[in-house]
């Protein structure tokens, strides 16, 4: 009778019967120890190998692949975890070395599972492999495919297994919202901040800076929206950290349940920026409020990233509304919606946030005047397509005026009140 894992390996194929976890978790180094002596057995166990290993390569190298598994793994981890006492002990054996080698602090914890395989067909152990690449793999079969990855490759399956790792580790709990992800953090340290960053921007087809959102209900209506947040700019040593954060209320209702509908500026209870209301397109909802524009903006601003141009029809829309009501009456939030503005068309908020910091302003292109007067008599008045004569504006704070003729240009001064 063959033992239960040897029997679970050889039913396994590369389409139909197919399970990368499940691989993973078998013993194959022990598999191979025990068929020393039995020829015919450890030959079926070298053909099986030599089988699953361009799918194991596969469904390790293709980004959208491995991102779509990491995606189902945290989404297995936020489910079950909670109710498995046995996780921490069970699921390093499932997940350590799925995609990349799994390392620990003093050493390798888990070869990756092609060099797992590998040295099934070799019948070496993988401290005889070590990180040298073989050069053919029986038959005169070139095997440098089957180890070497460009870089960005590389990067991506080192970012998804340290996520995993640090998943397996730590079941989700209710209290806090938010797990550090030690073994990301320190795959940080050992290549770079933003190496991670690109790579987790690859994976997860998100923005090159956090947060990176992993699960969110719209796709999964019975779970928060979780995120992996980098660190800041600059953070170095104990202080560079990645942390996978827990939306607690997340919206989840048909219309509600898009990016950008959140009501606060804050996750209840932990200070931490509302993810829900910092991604997406935050143009959709009519739910948009000043406080979680302000947090939106302040975290744009942190991630260096900057806001997506509003539609054509934004004066109909509520949130443009509110986030100029935000950028007109506080002088910290227009330093922040500065830095992250669109790009393009339209200028007019931009060139009055502009013009309520400087005081003054001058429009350098020739059109420019035409969205500043626009934007002005809309605050004012609701009509955009009305210029007062003579062109001033009583906006909050102050009076607006306008100098200066077609030909030779226009100047705008704010004019604070009470100055």
């Amino acid at each position: 009778m063959e033992p239960e894992e040897v029997r679970r390996f050889l039913s396994m194929d590369p389409s139909l019967h197919f399970d990368l976890v499940e691989l993973n978790s078998l013993p194959l180094e022990e598999m191979g120890r025990r068929s020393t002596g039995e020829e015919e057995l450890r030959h079926r166990l070298q053909e099986k190998a030599r089988e699953l290993l361009p799918r194991v390569k596969q469904e390790a190298d293709e980004l959208h692949v491995t991102g779509a598994l990491v995606r189902a793994l945290l989404l297995q981890w936020y489910r079950e975890s909670p109710l498995r006492k046995e996780w921490p002990a069970a699921m390093p054996i499932r997940w350590a070395g799925l995609l990349a080698d799994s390392r620990a602090a003093g050493g390798k914890l888990q070869p990756w599972l092609v060099r797992r395989l590998l040295t099934l067909v070799q019948g070496e152990r993988s401290d005889d492999i070590g990180g040298r690449i073989l050069r053919h793999l029986g038959r005169g079969r070139a095997v440098d495919h089957f180890l070497e990855r460009p870089p960005a490759q590389t990067w991506a399956a080192e970012a998804a297994q340290a996520v995993l790792d640090d998943l397996a580790l730590r079941p989700r709990i209710e209290t806090p919202p938010r797990l550090a992800l030690v073994r990301l953090s320190e795959l940080a340290q050992r290549r770079s901040v933003e190496s991670v960053n690109q790579a987790l921007s690859l994976l997860l087809d998100s923005p090159e800076r956090g947060p990176f959102i992993v699960l969110h209900p719209n796709r999964y209506p019975d779970c928060e929206l979780v995120a992996i947040r980098a660190p800041p700019p600059g953070s170095t040593g104990a202080s560079l950290s990645y942390q996978l954060l827990l939306q607690r209320g997340a919206p989840s209702g048909p219309a509600a349940g898009e990016l950008g509908a959140a009501t606060g500026s804050t996750t209840p209870g932990t200070g931490e920026p509302d993810l829900a209301g910092g991604t997406g397109d935050p143009w959709e909802s009519s739910e948009r409020t000043v406080d979680s524009w302000r947090s939106l903006v302040q975290t744009l601003r942190a991630a260096k990233q900057h806001l997506p141009a509003p539609p054509k029809d934004y004066r109909t829309r509520a949130p443009y509304r509110t986030l100029r009501d935000l950028v007109v009456k506080e002088a910290p939030a227009r330093k922040d919606f500065l830095a992250v503005r669109w790009r393009g068309r339209p200028s007019g908020l931009h060139l009055l946030a502009s013009l309520l910091t400087e005081k003054k302003l001058s429009p350098e292109a020739a059109t420019d005047f035409e969205y500043l007067d626009s934007e002005l008599s809309d605050l004012v008045d609701g009509r955009p397509d009305r210029v007062p004569d003579p062109p001033r504006w009583e906006v909050p704070g102050g009076r607006v005026t306008r100098e200066g003729d077609f030909q030779k240009g226009y100047t705008y001064r704010f004019d604070p009140a009470g100055s």
